[in-house]
């Protein structure tokens, strides 16, 4: 154990200089890799985009599995703190699996402090001030507890680093030859360079593993294998595939994230309140009354003159486009 230990804690150093961190989901054969990758990494004299290539490579299978991606997502949805959030990581999870990275990265922003401040016991009903993101961050790498207390201390210094050397860090000190992934820069938009690549994605999910597995330990629930016969774990997997194979429409994928989704504690669907039928429906109507009033109105005026006014006949001249209509030719 103490092995892994030293292990983890040097490999966990070489990827933080590069803006990765891994948890304990990595185990095995997968750990191995890219512990000699780190180890060629120091050896060798790479550039940073060719460092981030190569750890990207490694990871990006690991991250994107189905099963773990769905074992983090059921641990949300039943852990304490975790599962205020559960339906944003849900959502992230979905777009993740259809490539849009974009949307992937703008769910999970807020997940990150959101889960420090539940951790902290603040709400914003009790009106108090809200504490700083180094309160937030020192509040919940401070602890250890009795349940496996190492691994625990290991985790807390790699989510420190984390937080105070990437995702919070001040955008003057920043090293963005690395990563854009830095949550100043996303949320207050100080530039346009691509922060929803595939490996910021991928990074952006290790941090939610890493919170995953602190609140996990603290909660003792850390089962060695991903368990077996939960619906709300094979669900997901089944619709990830789905999803990254392009297997399924339109119509089914939403039906079926939406089902998935009023399996979180705090999410609020919005199926039922927006209608587009409804409104298109309005709308074309709207512009046939329209229609057939102005030509009503058209034709009493013509009746009382012999020859319209320059506005009705250039208002004659008009065209409508009605939704899910296609224009008079």
């Amino acid at each position: 154990m103490n092995d892994y230990l030293d292990e983890y804690k040097y490999v966990s150093e070489v990827l933080s200089k590069y803006g990765w961190f891994i948890n304990g989901e990595i185990i095995g054969g997968d750990f191995d890799r890219i512990k000699l990758l780190c180890e060629e990494i120091e050896s060798k004299n790479y550039d940073k985009d060719t460092c981030n290539e190569k750890i990207n490579y490694l990871l990006s299978p690991i991250i994107f599995n189905p099963y773990s991606r769905a074992f983090v997502n059921y641990r949300f949805l039943i852990l304490p703190h975790l599962n205020k959030f559960s339906h944003l990581v849900d959502k992230a999870t979905f777009h993740y699996f259809k490539k849009d990275l974009l949307s992937s990265i703008n769910c999970l922003t807020p997940v990150i402090e959101g889960v420090l401040l539940s951790y902290y016991n603040w709400s914003i009903d009790e009106g108090k001030r809200k504490p700083s993101l180094k309160e937030l961050v020192e509040n919940i790498c401070a602890k250890e507890g009795e349940f496996r207390p190492h691994l625990r201390k290991l985790y807390n210094t790699s989510l420190k680093n984390c937080l105070h050397n990437w995702f919070y860090a001040n955008t003057n000190s920043f090293d963005f030859e690395s990563s854009n992934l830095n949550r100043h820069y996303i949320s207050h938009s100080l530039g346009n360079d691509n922060y929803y690549s595939i490996s910021e994605c991928n990074r952006m999910f290790s941090i939610v593993n890493l919170l995953c597995e602190i609140i996990a330990i603290e909660s003792r629930y850390f089962p060695a294998f991903i368990p077996e016969n939960i619906p709300e774990i094979d669900d997901r997997v089944n619709l990830y595939y789905e999803l990254m194979w392009k297997r399924i429409s339109l119509k089914k994928a939403l039906s079926e994230e939406e089902r998935l989704l009023n399996q979180n504690k705090y999410y609020v669907s919005q199926e039922s309140l927006l209608n587009f039928r409804e409104i298109v429906e309005a709308e074309n109507k709207k512009h046939n009354d329209f229609s057939n009033s102005f030509n009503t109105e058209e034709k009493e005026k013509v009746s009382k003159i012999n020859r319209p006014f320059p506005f009705i006949v250039k208002l004659k001249k008009l065209r409508f486009r009605f939704f899910g209509q296609r224009p008079k030719q």
